[in-house]
């Protein structure tokens, strides 16, 4: 399975379009997000990527690992960020946490989320038995400044896309 790690962030008028902003960044928008928990199945591969957002996804469910942060707090810094480690046959764990710092200073709340993500990473690691090697270790970090108008930042790791079965009735 490829999975694809995904950025964005995005401004609006409020947070929800600024979280809409940010998803169409990272290539995410137009579905139905379905959050998942942080497991990666064997055999994956993980790729750093734009998600490709064909139209004829529109509307179709949407696996992911998703790290967001949104504010309307001005004067803030935010940082979303997924980390994630893999054993030899593609297996792994996903880790997500965000920040925010009272300051426009986003590398101090990169640096924040990228710590979270890596101790959180060395216990998962510890309670699956994986021993840890930092070059199994990769993370990706986003940010963004709320300047003048809510602000979201986010990462997604995705799985894959699926449309809804039209032949049930609900």
């Amino acid at each position: 399975m490829k999975i694809t790690v995904t950025a964005g962030s995005g401004t609006g008028s409020t947070t929800l379009s600024a979280f809409d902003a940010a998803l169409k960044a990272a290539g995410i928008h137009n579905y139905n997000i379905i959050k998942l928990s942080s497991v990666i199945p064997p055999g994956s591969d993980v790729v750093v990527q734009k998600w490709k957002n064909a139209s004829t996804e529109h509307g179709k469910k949407l696996y992911t690992v998703l790290a967001e942060i949104r504010s309307d707090l001005l004067g803030r810094s935010l940082a979303a960020g997924i980390g994630w480690y893999q054993i030899g046959d593609g297996r792994g764990i996903f880790a997500e946490h965000h920040d925010i710092i009272e300051n426009l200073n986003t590398q101090e709340a990169e640096d924040n989320v990228a710590k979270k993500i890596e101790a959180t990473i060395r216990d998962l690691c510890k309670h699956r038995g994986y021993p840890f090697n930092k070059r199994n270790f990769k993370t990706v970090v986003s940010s963004a400044e709320v300047k003048d108008k809510p602000t979201c930042t986010l990462v997604a790791a995705v799985y894959e896309s699926q449309a809804f079965d039209q032949t049930s009735k609900l």
